[in-house]
């Protein structure tokens, strides 16, 4: 697939720059959508507890907040993987000894 600065496509934000797939960059992205997804419902689900001030049990609150700590955690580690990977250089390909 030859890399196109004027289209853009899923596929290319998850390649390096020999167009093959990196994986710390999938393993990045796929950390934040499930950290953001784990921290959007559990503070959601807070907030529903809250307002409509339903019965709060100690265990499922604790357990909302762990979640929620516990994704925001895992948005930062995939954050911190991509942040990597887009500040360290690729490395050459060195040439294959001939024989």
């Amino acid at each position: 697939m030859k890399l196109s600065v004027n289209k853009i496509n899923f596929a290319q934000m998850l390649n390096d720059s020999k167009g093959k797939t990196d994986v710390s960059l999938v393993c990045g992205f796929l950390c934040v959508v499930v950290g953001l997804g784990g921290f959007l419902c559990s503070g959601n689900l807070l907030a529903y507890m809250v307002i409509f001030e339903t019965e709060k049990d100690a265990n499922v609150l604790s357990f909302l907040n762990m979640l929620l700590l516990q994704s925001a955690g895992l948005v930062t580690v995939g954050l911190a993987a991509i942040g990597v990977n887009r500040v360290t250089k690729d490395k050459e390909i060195a040439p294959e000894a001939s024989q």
